[in-house]
């Protein structure tokens, strides 16, 4: 896929629709960040931030995106830590069953940041996954999953316009030029075809939730919604053809669950910019506590949490399929 490694620098411009119309929505302190990634996984991201004090949330008025600045993504050797916890690279995701519905048997189809290739099971045999992960692709192509590791801009200089669809779940959220990233998506489709990419719902369970800190840089460092991902298209010459926010996943009731409790019990830990990190120690041990409660009363009110639509569309994606023009 793309190359990931660190990237650091501060745009004076939207990095979606290129935009001047930014909002300092907030900061976040680096020694936050580290703290958080070393309480909550083991992880040390010190060397990504080494150089920096903190970091700020701005929001784009013209297209609402979001995005940390200065942009600082995640080295190769902090995914490479990432991918040895066990459920990073998930085998089944609802948005693949949503992205299926707009890929078809005969498709030529072209996934970036493949992971492991869990999605090649919804294809025909024509296709292609990237990864920058020898790891993740190694288990892929053990499991017939045809992945290679090539950077995006490459394969898709290299093979223009050869595939129907391509597509990249939770992928974007990740790169330091989202626009150039699905523009090179695009360029790696042939006219009419379909370029798809799933991100974390910022109107979801993600935006509400403080010390998400895999929705944090080094790890994520935009945050989207319904109207970002339109802009998005424009901006890379694509049509939007649909979006969908998936429901709540059953292994995300918990979450769910614990997110409401916030919100009735503790309104001011519900996170919003500029509050995104809570690591004193009062609101660390209640943040706890109500997510550990979210998990239990899960268990018990799994049933009713999922009857009656309560979970339509409030889950933790959103999916945008867009169409390149048969003329290009």
């Amino acid at each position: 896929m793309t190359d990931r490694t660190a990237v650091s620098r501060t745009p004076d411009a939207c990095v979606v629709c290129g935009s001047n119309s930014l909002v300092d929505a907030g900061d976040i302190a680096a020694a936050d960040l580290v703290h958080g990634y070393q309480k909550r996984f083991g992880l040390d991201v010190f060397e990504h931030f080494a150089d920096t004090a903190k970091l700020s949330e701005v929001r784009c008025r013209d297209c609402d995106v979001h995005f940390f600045s200065p942009i600082i993504t995640g080295k190769e050797s902090f995914y490479r830590a990432l991918a040895g916890l066990a459920w990073y690279y998930m085998a089944e995701k609802p948005e693949f069953a949503i992205a299926r519905q707009f890929v078809k048997t005969t498709d030529a189809v072209l996934e970036v940041g493949a992971g492991r290739g869990a999605f090649a099971a919804y294809c025909g045999n024509e296709y292609v996954g990237l990864e920058f992960n020898p790891e993740a692709a190694e288990q892929a192509r053990r499991s017939n999953a045809n992945v290679i590791i090539e950077p995006l801009e490459k394969h898709a200089s290299a093979h223009p316009g050869l595939y129907d669809v391509c597509c990249a779940f939770q992928v974007i959220e990740h790169v330091a030029d989202p626009k150039q990233f699905v523009t090179s998506m695009a360029a790696a489709t042939r006219p009419g075809g379909r370029v798809i990419v799933s991100v974390p719902n910022e109107a979801g369970l993600p935006g509400g939730t403080i010390n998400d800190f895999l929705n944090l840089p080094p790890h994520h460092v935009t945050r989207w919604n319904h109207r970002s991902l339109g802009a998005l298209a424009t901006a890379a010459g694509l049509s939007l053809e649909a979006i969908e926010s998936e429901n709540v996943a059953g292994y995300h009731l918990g979450w769910y669950l614990a997110a409401r409790l916030c919100k009735l019990l503790a309104p001011h830990l519900v996170a919003r910019p500029g509050n995104r990190v809570r690591l004193g120690s009062i609101d660390y041990a209640l943040w706890r506590a109500l997510w550990l409660l979210g998990r239990s009363g899960a268990l018990v009110l799994q049933p009713f949490l999922q009857g009656g639509g309560r979970l339509r569309g409030r889950g933790h994606t959103i999916i945008a399929v867009m169409r390149k023009g048969e003329f290009t």
